[in-house]
């Protein structure tokens, strides 16, 4: 075998056999991938002791056929059921499943699962800057927000890579991206932007 010389086996799921490329790397490749979870945020477990709350109360409804008395009137049964809907299965289950993924691979992905997807043309990309920001001053807090001049995408902490960009309306966009690996991830962006 000739060296410098790349055998790169890739798996066709299409048609269920192995494909072999020959001289270098497959053309799409990840260069960076992030994933993070809103559990790792401090401020969403105070969602948790109203919804173990809420448990209790369900259960002893199912137990005793009324809900307990917590205080001086009781809920009413179809009371104690929505709220156990929502404060004791949805919201947990929603805060639990909830993550942010940042992908560059072709393209520059941001999936902020279940709310929101982004997608970036490494051409459409103007400027890209590993940041540390004040999360509760620039963006009012964590998660999607609005921020002077566009969108912050962020789980936790104060580290971040600010891309400017142009939309697909041909306007003038900036996007922070919440990253623990912010100076990586903006090392990825650029080299993607220049290869475009």
């Amino acid at each position: 075998m000739r060296q410098g010389l790349l055998l790169w086996a890739c798996f066709d799921a299409r048609a269920g056999a192995g494909e072999i490329l020959l001289g270098g790397l497959p053309t799409h490749w990840v260069r960076f991938e992030e994933s993070q979870r809103v559990t790792t945020n401090p401020l969403t477990w105070v969602m948790f002791p109203p919804a173990a709350w809420m448990w209790y109360e369900f259960i002893a409804l199912l137990t005793l056929g009324v809900p307990a008395q917590t205080s001086g009137d009781p809920l009413p049964i179809w009371g104690v059921i929505v709220l156990f809907g929502i404060v004791g299965v949805a919201m947990p289950g929603l805060i639990l499943t909830m993550r942010m993924r940042t992908r560059v691979e072709q393209t520059l992905d941001i999936t902020y699962r279940p709310f929101s997807h982004l997608q970036i043309a490494p051409d459409r990309v103007l400027a890209v800057a590993a940041i540390k920001f004040r999360p509760i001053r620039d963006c009012l807090g964590w998660g999607i927000r609005g921020f002077r001049g566009g969108r912050a995408l962020t789980v936790w902490g104060n580290k971040g890579v600010l891309v400017r960009y142009i939309d697909k309306k041909g306007r003038e966009r900036t996007v922070l991206i919440g990253s623990n690996r912010g100076e990586e991830l903006a090392g990825a962006i650029k080299a993607l932007a220049i290869e475009a």
